[in-house]
Order: C-alpha cells, then sequence, then structure tokens
C-alpha cells in the first residue's frame, strides 16, 4: 500500500461470540458475509477463535466438537463462493496425520482467509498467552513449535521467518499484501521475535490482528501505547478486530468489550468502534487515513459498562423465564448496589427482594432496605429469621453464649437457604454479594452468604463497591436509589450485638487500606516484603495511594502494622477454602480471584527475607517491648499451658508466674511448693524469651496482679505489661460483675488500668461488651486440659501422660503426687 492509490472498503464485524456453539457462530458470519458483500465490502475481518468460541476449557479434547469447528470453517469458505469479498476469521485448525505430545490430533490457535470459495491462507498464532486466564499451550501448537517440529522431523535448522507468509488479497483496484496476526502477537516485547516486523519485512502492506482480549480497566489504553510503538518500526496501517459478549472459564465471566480500532499508518487512531458495540462496522482503508480522537470513558463508567455489559450476556444465556435475581438486601452498601444492579439489567419486575431480620439487625438498616425497594419499585418482603435461627441451635445444641461463631453462621445460612428457595419457586437466581475484600479474607459463610449463582461484585474491593453505587444514583437511575444513610453507615454484618466489619475500607472521599492491600496482594503480586520494604522506606502509604497520615491512625506502631499485616496474610491463604466453593466472579481488574488466580489449599509462609525485614522495621521504629505475664497456680503445670505460653508469638517476652499460697484459691495449696517450684521448671525451661518467675515461691507470698504490674514496669521501664486470663473470667465486665471486678484485689481499679490479653477459643470470642477497657483478644487453637482434670485423673487411677509434659509426669509419679 505505500506509494500506491490501493484502496479498500472493509468491515470489522465486533460480533457477540457465542460459547462453545460453532453452528450459531458460523449462522451468523455467513449472513454478514452476504450483508457486507451486497454493501460492496470487499474484505471482512472477524475476531480470534470466533467460530468455537476461545475459552472453553477442556472442550478443545473432544475430537468430535473439533470436527464440528473445522466443517463449520468449510462452510465460511463456501460462503465467500461468487461474492466479491475475503473474509477472514480465527478458528480451530488441525494438522492432517499429526499427533500432539499428549497422543491427541494436533490443533492450532488458526487463522483464515477466504476469497471466492477457495482458501487464501490458512495459518496459525505465533505467540501464545499461558498466563491468567489463558492456557493456549495445553490445546494449540504455535508456530514457535511447529518449527521445532518441522526441525526435529528434518533434522535441519529453520528460522522462525522461514515460517511466516503473507497473503495477497485482491481488490477492485488490483491486489494488497497482508500480514495476518492474532492477538498475542502484537504484544511481542517479551518474546524472542516480532510478527508483525517479519510480516513487514516480507512485504506486507496492512497488518491485521485477530483478537480474543478480554476487558479490563485501561487495557485499551495500553493497547494504543503498545500499537504505536510498534507502528513506529514498522509503519503500515493496523486493523485491530475484537469479540464482544462474555464467555467463562467456570469461576470466572470474562468479558470483552470489543473496541476494534484501526491505526494509520503512524500508529494514531484512524477509527474506533465503540465498547460493547456488537456487529459490523465498515470503513474506507486507505494509506492516509486521517487520525481522530480516541475514546475516552471514566473509570466508573468503564466499569458500570463492562460489568452491566457482561453479568447481562452471562444472564441471557438463560432461558427467559430464569431471568429473574432474588437477593438479600440487608440494607448495607453490597447488597444495595446488587438490587440497584440487577434492577438495572433485568428491570424491576424480575427482581425479588428479600429484608431477613433477626434481633440483632437495627432498625437503620431494615429502614434503608425499604426505602431502597420502594425506590427500585421492585417485590419486597421481611421474613424474620430468628425463630428458625434459634430452632437449629436447639436442634444442633449451639448455645448462642458459648458457640457465637456457629450461632453467627447458623444465621448467615438460614438466610441462604431462604433466599435459595424462593429462587427454587420462582424458577429464578439468587445472589451472592459479597466483595472482594471479604473474598480475600474468607469474611462471610460457607454455603451462607458465599454461596449464591454469580457474585458480581467479587472483584471489586469496597472503594469501588461506593463508587458503582453513587453512579446508579447519579448517571443510571439519575435520583437517589440507594439513601445516603446506606452510603454513610459503617459496614458491620449484624450477627451479634455491635458487630463491625474489621477492615478499613474505601469509601467515595478516601481510599481503605485492606482495600488496597487486597489489590496489591492480588492484581500486583504482593507479598509481606514488599508491604514491610515500603513501611521501612517510609513509601507505603504513597504506594497504596493512601490518606497521610493512614497508617498511624490504624497502627500506633510498628508491632500492630506487623501484626495487622501478617494475620492479614494469614487470612488471605485460609480463605482459599471457601474461594474454591464460591460462585463464579467477573473479572474487571488485572487479577481477579477463581480462574484468573490459579492457587491450591495451602498455608501461608513467611519467606527468610520476611523475617530480616521485619526485624529490620523493629529496629528503624523502636516500639515499646511487650511483655505478657501468664499467671496461674500451674499445680501441676499441664500441656495446655505450655502450648498457650507457645501461642503468646506476639509479645517479646513471656512471663510465667506461678502464684503462691492463696486463700482464695485452694488449688494453689494441693502440694508442697517445693514441688510446685521443680515442675514448674521442668515445664517452663528458660530461654531468651520465657521467663519463670518463682517470687512467691521463694518469699512465700502471693503476689497479686496489681503488684506484679508495678514490679516488671520497674524491671522493664518504658515496656508494655500484658496480663494474660482467660475469657471467662471476663463474662460480665459490662456489668461490674466480673470475677476480676468483683474478687481481685483492687478489682475495678485494675479492670480499668491495666492491659489485658484475652486468650479466647477460635470461633467462639468473648462478649464485646464484658472486655475490659485496654484489652487485646488472642485466639487459642486446638488447646485441651485443666489443672482440674489432671487431679482428677490422678485422683481416679488414669493415665496423664495426653495431659502433662513426659517430665512433669515422671515427677507427679516418683512423688506419688495429687492421690488425694
Amino acid at each position: 500500500m505505500p506509494n500506491s492509490e490501493k484502496k479498500a472498503k472493509v468491515a470489522i464485524c465486533q460480533m457477540p461470540v457465542t460459547l462453545g456453539r460453532p453452528d450459531l457462530n458460523t449462522v451468523y458470519m455467513e449472513e454478514e458475509i452476504k450483508k457486507a458483500a451486497a454493501d460492496g465490502v470487499e474484505i471482512i475481518i472477524f475476531p480470534e477463535m470466533c467460530v468455537p468460541g476461545y475459552l472453553i476449557g477442556d472442550a478443545y479434547e473432544d475430537e468430535s466438537f473439533v470436527f464440528d469447528v473445522l466443517n463449520c470453517n468449510e462452510r465460511l469458505r463456501l460462503a465467500t463462493k461468487d461474492l466479491a469479498i475475503t473474509a477472514i476469521f480465527g478458528s480451530i485448525s488441525a494438522h492432517a496425520q499429526a499427533w500432539g505430545e499428549d497422543g491427541r490430533m494436533l490443533k492450532s490457535n488458526g487463522i483464515f482467509a477466504a476469497a471466492n470459495g477457495e482458501w487464501l491462507y490458512q495459518g496459525e498464532k505465533s505467540l501464545q498467552p499461558n498466563y491468567r486466564m489463558f492456557d493456549d499451550d495445553r490445546h494449540f501448537c504455535s508456530k514457535r513449535k511447529l518449527r521445532d517440529r518441522i526441525e526435529a522431523s528434518a533434522n535441519r535448522a529453520m528460522t522462525i521467518q522461514s515460517m511466516f507468509e503473507t497473503v495477497e488479497i485482491p481488490l477492485a483496484t488490483g491486489s494488497i499484501i497482508a500480514g495476518i496476526i492474532e492477538c498475542e502477537d502484537m504484544w511481542d516485547k517479551d518474546y524472542p521475535f516480532s510478527p508483525t516486523k517479519i510480516l513487514v519485512e516480507m512485504g506486507a502492506e496492512l497488518i491485521i490482528n485477530l483478537s480474543a482480549s478480554p476487558w479490563t480497566w485501561q487495557k485499551n489504553r495500553k493497547r494504543h501505547s503498545v500499537v504505536k510503538e510498534l507502528l513506529t518500526e514498522n509503519p503500515v496501517p493496523f486493523v485491530y478486530v475484537n469479540n464482544t459478549g462474555v464467555q467463562n472459564n467456570g469461576k470466572n465471566l470474562v468479558i470483552f468489550d470489543g473496541s476494534s480500532t484501526v491505526y494509520n499508518q503512524a500508529g494514531d487512531i484512524a477509527l474506533e468502534v465503540p465498547p460493547f458495540f456488537a456487529g459490523t462496522e465498515t470503513f474506507d482503508l486507505s494509506w492516509e487515513m486521517p487520525a481522530i480522537e480516541p475514546i475516552i470513558l471514566d473509570d466508573t463508567t468503564q466499569l458500570y459498562q463492562a460489568l452491566r455489559h457482561g453479568v447481562k450476556q452471562f444472564l441471557w444465556n438463560m432461558p427467559p423465564e430464569r431471568r429473574k435475581m432474588i437477593i438479600g438486601l440487608s440494607g448495607g452498601i453490597d447488597s444495595a448496589l446488587a438490587a440497584a444492579f440487577y434492577v438495572d439489567i433485568l428491570g424491576p419486575r424480575n427482581v425479588y427482594l428479600y429484608n431477613l431480620p433477626t434481633d440483632f439487625n437495627s432498625d437503620e438498616t431494615k429502614s434503608i432496605a425499604a426505602e431502597i425497594a420502594r425506590n427500585l419499585g421492585t417485590h419486597y418482603e421481611v421474613v424474620p429469621i430468628q425463630g428458625v435461627v434459634d430452632a437449629i441451635a436447639k436442634a444442633t445444641g449451639c448455645d448462642p453464649e458459648k458457640d457465637e461463631l456457629t450461632y453467627e453462621n447458623i444465621q448467615a445460612r438460614v438466610r441462604m437457604e431462604i433466599l435459595a428457595a424462593e429462587a427454587q419457586k420462582l424458577g429464578g437466581l439468587f445472589s451472592c454479594n459479597s466483595n472482594k475484600v471479604e473474598v480475600a479474607f474468607g469474611y462471610g459463610t460457607m454455603y451462607g452468604d458465599i454461596a449464591g449463582y454469580l457474585a458480581a461484585f467479587g472483584d471489586l474491593v469496597k472503594r469501588e463497591v461506593y463508587q458503582l453505587a453513587d453512579y446508579f444514583n447519579r448517571v443510571v437511575f439519575e435520583r437517589e436509589i440507594i439513601p445516603q444513610s446506606c452510603f454513610k453507615i459503617k459496614p458491620k454484618a449484624e450477627l451479634k450485638r455491635d458487630q463491625k466489619d474489621p477492615f478499613d475500607y474505601g469509601n467515595l472521599e478516601v481510599r481503605g487500606y485492606h482495600d488496597e492491600m487486597v489489590r496489591a496482594m492480588t492484581e500486583f503480586r504482593w507479598n509481606p516484603e514488599k508491604f514491610v520494604e515500603k513501611y521501612v522506606a517510609g513509601k507505603l502509604e504513597k504506594e497504596l495511594k493512601l490518606e497521610p497520615g493512614t497508617l498511624k491512625r490504624l497502627f500506633p506502631n510498628v508491632r500492630d502494622f506487623l501484626s495487622d499485616l501478617e494475620k492479614s496474610w494469614r487470612l488471605f491463604f485460609d480463605a482459599y477454602r471457601k474461594r474454591v466453593q464460591a460462585p463464579p466472579i467477573p473479572i474487571v481488574t488485572k487479577r481477579a480471584f477463581g480462574f484468573d488466580l490459579r492457587e491450591a489449599l495451602m498455608s501461608a509462609h513467611f519467606t527468610a527475607r520476611y523475617h530480616t525485614l521485619r526485624d529490620l522495621a523493629l529496629k528503624v521504629f523502636p516500639a515499646p517491648l511487650e511483655i505478657a505475664v501468664f499467671g496461674g497456680s500451674f499445680n501441676p503445670p499441664g500441656r495446655h499451658h505450655q502450648e498457650i505460653a507457645g501461642m503468646l508469638t506476639m509479645f517479646d517476652k513471656i512471663v510465667i508466674v506461678p502464684c503462691g499460697a492463696r486463700a482464695d484459691k485452694p488449688s494453689a495449696n494441693i502440694v508442697p511448693i517445693e514441688h510446685r517450684r521443680v515442675m514448674a521448671l521442668l515445664a517452663f525451661p528458660e530461654s531468651e524469651r520465657i521467663k519463670l518467675d518463682l517470687h512467691d515461691f521463694e518469699t512465700g507470698e502471693y503476689t497479686p496482679t496489681y503488684l506484679l504490674d508495678r514490679r516488671y514496669k520497674e524491671l522493664y521501664p518504658g515496656s508494655e505489661i500484658w496480663h494474660v486470663i482467660g475469657e471467662d473470667i471476663i463474662a460480665g465486665g459490662s456489668k461490674g460483675e466480673s470475677e476480676i471486678q468483683r474478687t481481685w484485689n483492687r478489682g475495678p481499679q485494675i479492670w480499668e488500668t491495666l492491659n489485658w490479653a484475652v486468650l479466647t477459643r477460635k470461633g467462639y470470642g468473648a462478649d464485646k461488651a464484658d472486655l475490659p477497657p485496654h484489652h487485646m483478644l488472642i485466639e487459642v487453637e486446638g488447646v485441651f486440659g485443666s489443672g482440674t482434670l489432671i487431679r482428677d485423673r490422678l485422683k481416679d487411677g488414669f493415665a496423664i501422660n495426653d495431659l502433662v509434659s513426659p517430665q512433669v509426669a515422671d515427677y507427679i509419679y516418683e512423688h506419688d503426687l495429687y492421690l488425694e
């Protein structure tokens, strides 16, 4: 085309590919070819893999399906017969009498060009993506691999250039030499060769790129810059054709925006098909195509368009009578957005909203839910579930006071059961309203609020949920569908009293730390090393785009920061057991949970370098020593005491304090102090972190807690002293009736002023209303035993080896202790 007057009328078919239906796709393409030819079009271009669909899993291994696709390819060849048009498309190509390394038919991600019922060109993709949701090498043989096979069979070296060829496309004015590539072939910076460069050097006057390229934020802007750079060295017109619609891999909805683009020889945009438009766009191809302004949409508009398009297409794969959505509407922002979102797609008559309150749901959230339903004009029903929850709790022996988390999970599962039942009755589907932060950290109940047909917002951090909800008010509905009170209320699960979500979320005004933590961990693959590295360098807030002062507000000292980081990293891995069973999630970011981010069931790992950086952080930002005072009768010291001491890893030093003789604690007086001293020494050998305080044994006097606190503050000036206690002795604290307040020396005073490390069983937790003013909760897992149990077993003649260490057991048996 350079230095010539060649022109061509070209059609870009931004087609909505139907996944796994080559029959339907072929009929659509045949019609488009006929219409384009009747309109005088000389070249019609379809996307990559538009005949079978691209993301169809291992259906590529079904040879019957593949042969069906190959027959459809032939139909498309014949569709050009007696028409003055060339059709270019992507589909499966098979290599006759050739077999892959797995013994199956050798296939490629193929390129086809046909004119007047004949093949002008049949080729294959050169560069294959094997990242994110793509797995091309699993199924297809690339041009590179074909070269290797030919080299091996012929026993001679071949250049990669010898594998390429251009195609001469007939035009009314003569012909044009084109080079046809596919998708990844233009993203060649990380590969050993450039298909575009090779084809231009071979004489290509035009490059055509067939793509199946998913939408993510800012991807098109990146593509424009890539093509601009590519054409700087290879100045020819460039036509990029992408499909629209949605495909999936079972765990993710993959949204295709089209946004097909024609670039002139300088790499400037000469034509841009609107995103999500489905159909054919015609243009005049020439060497002198003028540049136009690109389509620029703000981030929230892009997000809205992409998410709406993808979910709508996904729902439209269902029979019309099943396009109904059942939503649990709590009054929080996530379910509020779900309600507005599905009404926008399905209309108010096909959305059913249910408020499912227990005694823990506030009047405020119930009022917000009712207002949203009125504003949307949908079916709305309030179904109180307290009676069902209590019945299940009774049937399963769940004590709401002791088995707090179990009781919370029962509520979430009851809600799911009701929504699922309503969906079954109505013949519709029910929604999972989880956001990306909740999905990341497993903040939800398996088979409860994590269940559903689709987690439409599972790739949105909380700030993006707020942004999209605001967009629905301002732009989509142009009125306040979601009330401002819903934006202002602090997120909470309302599964128990005064419950608040344990994350620093973003909102319309600011970014949240845990939002940006999740984004960094998923989209940019940060691990704890990276967080600590940036923290030490004073760059973490800037990197995460947080407001100055955010980290100090959340974490007064470096220990608090490290503790949250380590907890979050562990939760991130532990939550995969929930994610693997969660509903599909549409991909809108650079990395979504599901098949986009491939995971395994494994525990969190902290690298050696992380520990080095952690130590560096503690030196650079010195914080007060944190000392745990773990007191008790330890009569005798059991394995459970040793396990608890081993779990106090958040403290710099742990002081074990066996108490002296106490009139108010008979268990401390059962055996002579000398025996207790020896057993304490056997059970708690001193180390750099663990110190055994035998002061009471040496003086013969009991030291009350307030004096212990004073003693350690004198021994360790400037340190923080934390007294380790069980959650049982704080019960009633909100009413001044805890054991500490009632019976301990200076109980009311130390309750208010001392630091308390409260041991709580995982999944239960102390009632937060009963906690002392200065406290931290420490979950202890798998700890079993008590001094009373050990003593009772000895009295009854049963073994205690599972309850105490071998050294302590030998000492007890040797001295016949606790037999009376």
